[in-house]
């Protein structure tokens, strides 16, 4: 996973915390079920807001990189990691009121042997251009629930594990004295 970095105005809004500009969650969920009306990759995109949010999606995004897309309000909540001894690689998403037509798509993917994927992006309301945080936190929902009010399921960093450490590897076309 490469460095994470932060925009300019990100760090800006963080120091000084102007009362007018919020930062504004989104979630994207991504899996090989779903599909847009033409069969092409789509995904479910949601804002934690009381109307439409448009925002461009960071250049190397898996779905519509750079372009500018739709996220659907929605209410859901992200309890992302802590100090209280869980995993620090796992987060716990509710989304309520899923409607119909996401539920059909989460039922088929609920019976399919590939996982869904969970994209967190926050964005500045005053910056809609790209996500505050590139690249923005990927999760594999590793276990779901559904109701007919909400779902609820439990997300983890998928390779964890396999990242290196500390975010780098030594290789002979970086580190040339590395080869006699």
């Amino acid at each position: 996973m490469p460095n994470v970095t932060f925009s300019q105005a990100a760090f800006e809004a963080y120091a000084s915390a102007p009362a007018d500009i919020v930062s504004i969650e989104t979630l994207e969920i991504r899996h090989p079920s779903f599909v847009d009306d033409n069969g092409n990759p789509a995904a479910a995109r949601f804002v934690r807001a009381h109307k439409e949010l448009n925002a461009y999606l960071e250049a190397d995004a898996p779905l519509n990189g750079g372009e500018e897309v739709l996220f659907s309000p929605t209410a859901f909540n992200l309890e992302l990691p802590g100090v209280d001894g869980k995993p620090a690689d796992e987060i716990t998403v509710t989304i309520d009121n899923v409607n119909r037509e996401l539920m059909e798509v989460l039922e088929a993917a609920a019976t399919s042997q590939d996982k869904a994927e969970i994209t967190y992006r926050s964005y500045l309301s005053d910056d809609l251009l790209g996500p505050e945080q590139v690249p923005p936190p990927t999760y594999t929902l590793s276990s779901a629930n559904a109701t007919l009010l909400m779902l609820t399921g439990t997300a983890r960093i998928s390779d964890l594990g396999r990242r290196p450490f500390p975010n780098g590897t030594y290789n002979p076309e970086d580190f040339p004295m590395l080869v006699r």
